[in-house]
């Protein structure tokens, strides 16, 4: 059915022109300054990673408002994951890592108890072990052993309570006499939020004139020797 031709005038320009629709205007360019002025005006929010302002515009921009936060730049939105990601993993870790830890315990396994025990009988230590977090690990056990050290000696750190640090760091084998600290760090320590806690606790540490080394699980019960030669070594200098 044809749709019967009407005088309009344009609500743009003014012109009368033909028409056999609803159209209110003249011509596309005149539909583009409708389309403008009917557009809602684009929203400005802060990067949720830097803090600097983005202009949400386009369909980006509209995907940027209804999820609330916004990225400058596709390197700031993958820091924005990363950090989520890590988040994520350490607060599942807060929750299952003790049961976990617990159910994987390397001394629970018969075989590993015995290499343990076979391990320090050959080595002909029995260091003074003053274990105040549940107990020494496997690993923690082997190196101290080898080293003839304390295992968990607390450090005060001289600061009161309420300015962002503890009164004292417990490390997990340390030397007060040489002022040395050694670390021997699980699976759990790869989360970025601990490391970045690892990492302040080492600087403190290291403001308070000890030296801090760290060994994962892994390094300390396969290469035992390599490490102990690298604490020699910086005993050495």
């Amino acid at each position: 059915m044809a749709h019967k031709a009407h005088t309009r005038t344009c609500k743009i320009c003014g012109k009368e022109f033909i028409a056999t629709c609803s159209r209110n205007t003249c011509s596309k360019e005149c539909l583009s300054v409708v389309r403008r002025n009917t557009r809602k005006p684009p929203v400005t929010m802060q990067c949720a990673t830097c803090g600097v302002a983005v202009l949400c515009e386009g369909r980006a921009g509209r995907e940027y408002v209804r999820k609330g936060r916004a990225y400058c730049s596709p390197e700031c939105g993958k820091a924005a994951i990363i950090k989520n990601s890590s988040a994520t993993m350490a607060r599942t870790n807060r929750k299952y890592a003790s049961a976990r830890m617990k159910a994987k315990n390397p001394m629970k396994n018969p075989e590993t108890r015995a290499l343990v025990s076979t391990k320090l009988r050959a080595m002909g230590w029995k260091p003074p072990v003053r274990c105040g977090n549940g107990g020494a690990t496997a690993p923690q056990l082997l190196l101290a052993c080898a080293l003839g050290w304390d295992m968990e000696v607390a450090i005060p750190t001289g600061i009161e309570k309420g300015n962002g640090y503890p009164t004292c760091y417990k490390v997990d084998i340390g030397n007060a006499d040489l002022k040395i600290a050694i670390e021997v760090d699980g699976n759990s320590h790869g989360v970025i939020s601990r490391r970045e806690e690892d990492a302040k606790k080492t600087a403190l540490l290291e403001s308070l004139g000890w030296r801090v080394l760290r060994f994962s699980n892994g390094a300390v019960m396969e290469r035992l020797e390599e490490c102990v030669q690298m604490v020699m070594s910086i005993i050495s200098k």
